[in-house]
């Protein structure tokens, strides 16, 4: 363990706040999830799915048009949309105006599972990201969006000083981001975690054996998992 590591152990997270008694589910926080593309509905479903479980009132699923009959019957528990898709079946640029009237009605926003790399869809990534002030999770190809371009991301969420900005990447994905290489990555997990932080004013989860949590002023470590979960959807979900 390093000097600035901390285990990431219950003593050390804040309780869940207590529902009160009479709330219902317009009480308990509304989410966005943006993001699947054809050929890839599964993870913008497994992030649903686990916004629900964690807690969330209301879930609201996003997804180009064409996917869209496929998710809204997996996602029995959730709200669901179709919309502007491009031919390859991703989001296109006239998505944007369903996006933030969405995130208006949202607490939060989940940007990205299964998104897809079409260059609207990427186009529609970067533009979201600048605009949308809600609480931000940034994951999957919300990422890729922004491979290479770690200060536009810094630049936005600078002009956005208040907004919550959460960003999960998988190791490749911070590769990428970072214009590095996965084993330069690796090997400084917790350096790489930190500057990246640091950089975009976001808080990093860097998934993995030992994911870790870093806000760059402080750093965790989650210990527990095991090599089981080396399987997709497990991204997803996290």
């Amino acid at each position: 363990m390093s000097k600035r590591e901390r285990p990431l152990e219950t003593a050390v997270l804040p309780p869940l706040p207590q529902r009160d008694r009479e709330a219902n589910k317009g009480d308990c926080g509304k989410l966005l999830v943006v993001g699947g593309s054809r050929g890839m509905a599964g993870a913008v479903c497994l992030a649903a799915r686990a916004a629900g479980r964690g807690g969330a009132g209301l879930v609201k699923v996003a997804v180009p048009e064409p996917i869209w009959d496929l998710v809204a019957t997996k996602l029995d528990e959730s709200l669901t949309a179709g919309w502007p898709a491009t031919r390859g079946g991703g989001f296109s640029e006239k998505a944007l105006d369903p996006l933030l009237d969405a995130a208006a009605w949202a607490d939060a926003v989940v940007l990205g599972p299964g998104a897809g790399v079409d260059p609207q869809t990427v186009a529609l990534m970067r533009v979201a990201v600048r605009q949308v002030s809600k609480p931000l999770v940034l994951d999957a190809d919300g990422l890729n969006a922004f491979a290479g371009r770690l200060a536009s991301l810094g630049h936005f969420q600078a002009a956005l000083k208040d907004r919550a900005l959460v960003l999960t990447p998988h190791p490749g994905e911070m590769a990428r981001l970072l214009g590095k290489s996965i084993r330069e990555v690796q090997s400084d997990r917790e350096g790489v975690a930190c500057d990246c932080a640091r950089d975009t004013g976001s808080v990093v989860l860097l998934k993995g054996a030992g994911t870790i949590v870093s806000d760059a002023a402080r750093l965790y470590v989650n210990r527990t998992g095991n090599p089981g979960m080396a399987t997709g959807g497990s991204g997803d979900v996290l």
